[in-house]
């Protein structure tokens, strides 16, 4: 199974909503072309708080995942979203969270740095495109970074 398959969950992502539907074609696309399938058990981790930053997001496709950041700090995500999204604003390069399976799931690993460079490097998306879809992941990054501090 590839990443492709998952092409309309992918569109889908809530964080994509306030950006044109051009643009969310075109991050769509990326995605799909720099992502790996990856399966998960209910229980496994998939990202571990204050583990050292592997520049990985992932989008949840299928299932269910808890974000943890400490005791009595997690909150569920649902399909389709994203997550890997805060450590991307964490000048320290840890995560600032442990994600994990809260029932079988199916997530789309990325790199960031892929997704960056592939942003960047399509002439048709343009820089305020860019400064659109990085205060979009701050945005939710902040939300998050709320969720877990309440």
């Amino acid at each position: 199974m590839g990443a492709e398959e998952y092409r309309d969950q992918v569109a889908d992502i809530p964080l994509f909503e306030s950006l044109s539907a051009a643009l969310r074609e075109r991050l769509c696309d990326i995605l799909v072309n720099i992502s790996e399938v990856t399966e998960l058990s209910a229980g496994d981790i998939l990202y571990e708080k204050d583990a050292e930053d592997d520049n990985t997001g992932a989008v949840l496709i299928k299932g269910a995942l808890t974000v943890a950041g400490g005791v009595g700090t997690e909150f569920e995500v649902e399909p389709p979203n994203v997550v890997g999204e805060m450590q991307q604003f964490n000048e320290y390069g840890q995560r600032t969270a442990t994600v994990s399976a809260r029932s079988d799931s199916i997530v789309l690993q990325f790199s960031w740095h892929d997704f960056v460079k592939a942003t960047a490097e399509r002439p048709d998306i343009s820089t305020e495109d860019r400064v659109a879809v990085h205060d979009t992941l701050a945005h939710l990054a902040g939300d998050r970074l709320k969720e877990l501090s309440e």
